[in-house]
């Protein structure tokens, strides 16, 4: 059997105003002919790699082109059986992340914003492993006017 087909996808607003909220979609795509089961949780910290507690992480680029710091001290717990999604053929999983939540944005300016999704604990539903795997989106640029 070939192994699952899953792409990560990222949306966002076009623009906002500074200290307005920055709502990013994530969205896992099943690309493959064969369903598929996927961690849909989405828990965000500043390494989606640690021990398997956290599946996103983001990098977010100031007008200056410098990484903005992950503000947030956050507690993270493995996914369980319950936090998995299936997708079928072409099926898709969206979940919502406020980016303002862990990162200051407050100039104005361009930000380009990265994400990378890391699923690594081997979870099992019905007889069937769910994706294990690292994924990274294309980047969006993301424009604050004051």
């Amino acid at each position: 059997m070939n192994p699952p087909r899953v792409r990560l996808t990222l949306t966002g607003p076009q623009s906002v105003r500074v200290g307005g909220a920055i709502l990013i979609e994530l969205t896992l795509t099943n690309d493959g002919p064969q369903p598929v089961l996927v961690n849909g949780r989405f828990a965000v910290a500043e390494r989606a790699d640690v021990e398997g507690q956290f599946e996103v992480s983001f990098d977010v680029r100031g007008a200056d082109g410098a990484t903005l710091s992950f503000l947030v001290d956050v507690d993270g717990f493995d996914p369980t059986p319950a936090d998995l999604v299936a997708l079928p053929p072409a099926g898709e999983h969206t979940g919502s992340v406020r980016l303002d939540r862990y990162f200051l944005i407050q100039g104005a300016g361009d930000y380009r914003v990265g994400a990378t999704y890391h699923s690594a604990v081997p979870l099992e539903r019905d007889g069937q492993r769910a994706f294990v795997g690292t994924l990274v989106a294309e980047p969006i640029t993301i424009t604050v006017a004051r």
